[in-house]
């Protein structure tokens, strides 16, 4: 197995893991590994993982799921795209249903990288705000699990955003969702989330 040197993104990451210089996948496993890897991912760039948790966790799982193998002869019969231009595909061999990622070679990931650290910088006064929103909403309804703490963390605030980006595309969506829980649950009126 390949070593992990940098996480840089999860096509990289993927594509270092599972795909030869041929695209065809030198990995498949028996259960969706490669998506638990981009969930595992996800979480190491919110900050909820560390690096070195990031990687035990991808050794165990692909020591324990995965074995070297060709993919000329599998026919995918689904496709779940992973980001970064990869996807995760599943198909029967052997009667058995495995799982393996297929990469876009073509695919420009540096470049897009670039881009998502520009709007990351930009970001960080909406953040702040959010920040005051949620504290705002935790002290309205007395939040306990999570603890405001932790709730309102930053990083925590970006996990939720990353994860539900299609229910909150930025942070003034989750602000008017705090917002709207906070006067619903006890008709408190919060300015910080306006």
């Amino acid at each position: 197995m390949r070593k992990l040197h940098a996480i840089t993104g999860v096509g990289v990451l993927l594509c270092s893991l599972f795909c030869s210089g041929t695209s065809k996948a030198e990995l498949i496993c028996i259960h969706p590994v490669p998506l638990t890897i981009k969930e595992l991912v996800d979480k190491q760039k919110a900050n909820l993982i560390s690096e070195e948790v990031l990687k035990l966790n991808i050794d165990y799982l692909t020591l324990k799921y995965c074995a070297a193998a060709t993919i000329d002869d599998l026919t995918a019969v689904s496709s779940v795209p992973l980001g970064d231009g990869c996807e995760m595909k599943s198909g029967n061999r052997l009667g058995e249903l495995v799982y393996w990622t297929k990469c876009n070679a073509d695919q420009n990931i540096e470049t897009r990288k670039g881009k998502g650290k520009e709007k990351s910088g930009a970001g960080s006064d909406s953040i702040k705000s959010l920040v005051e929103c949620c504290v705002a909403y935790c002290r309205a309804v007395k939040c306990t699990s999570p603890p405001a703490t932790t709730a309102c963390s930053p990083s925590y605030l970006t996990s939720i955003l990353t994860k539900y980006s299609d229910a909150f595309p930025n942070p003034t969506a989750y602000k008017q969702n705090l917002y709207a829980g906070a006067k619903s649950y006890n008709g408190t009126i919060l300015g910080a989330c306006r």
